[in-house]
């Protein structure tokens, strides 16, 4: 089947600037590879940029409490870097796939007559926001330092407490609720769910993955 070259294509930047617009573009039009390829590229970017500011040999001294010695540091730095490599590159598709398929299976419950292209073309375009989040915050690690599991653009940044407020005031972050409202307006324009579910649906994953970060620090401890 032809692409209709009337309809006009969606836009990475567009979902910062008009993100409406770029979703009844990408309900019409779902076109995915090229704004993953951009995606990848940023995705890697920022982790690099995040890499500058840690220091590999500390973080597994510490986490795993083994000594490392000097002439193995070079070595470690590398395969670190390696795995934000390959990180970059599976980290936006895998996280596309797996959101697409959750919606797909709810859009088969509520009878929605969207396409997992559609929403697999959807959750591409909102990525952008994400790695938005991951450029930002790799510039702050690159100047700064810190541990990687750190967000300088969380709320946990502003205000530091200990414990599960502390977990739920980390994954309350900017880019991720960015990415939440702009999923909500997605389902809405794309899926065509209603209102009420669509912003339903990214809340209740959105509150299952902070429950997961709290019930895994616990397990930790």
């Amino acid at each position: 089947m032809l692409e209709d070259t009337n309809v006009e294509k969606p836009s990475l930047v567009g979902m910062i600037t008009n993100p409406t617009e770029q979703f009844e573009r990408i309900r019409k039009q779902p076109l995915i590879w090229g704004a993953m390829g951009i995606i990848i590229i940023l995705f890697i970017i920022g982790l690099w940029l995040s890499s500058l500011g840690i220091d590999f040999s500390e973080v597994i001294t510490t986490e795993n409490e083994l000594i490392i010695e000097e002439e193995f540091e070079e070595f470690v730095k590398a395969f670190e870097k390696i795995g934000f490599f390959i990180g970059g590159i599976i980290g936006p598709i895998l996280g596309v796939l797996v959101s697409s398929v959750i919606y797909l299976l709810v859009a088969k419950i509520v009878q929605s007559a969207v396409t997992f292209r559609q929403l697999f073309s959807m959750n591409t375009y909102i990525m952008i926001i994400t790695v938005l989040g991951v450029i930002i915050n790799g510039i702050f690690f690159a100047i700064f330092g810190g541990q990687f599991e750190d967000q300088f653009t969380s709320l946990g940044s502003l205000i530091n407490l200990q414990g599960p407020v502390g977990i739920v005031f980390d994954n309350l972050e900017v880019f991720s609720i960015w990415n939440l409202i702009l999923t909500a307006i997605g389902l809405e324009k794309v899926a065509r769910f209603s209102k009420g579910l669509a912003w339903a649906v990214p809340i209740t994953i959105f509150v299952i993955g902070i429950l997961f970060a709290v019930m895994g620090a616990n397990i930790e401890i």
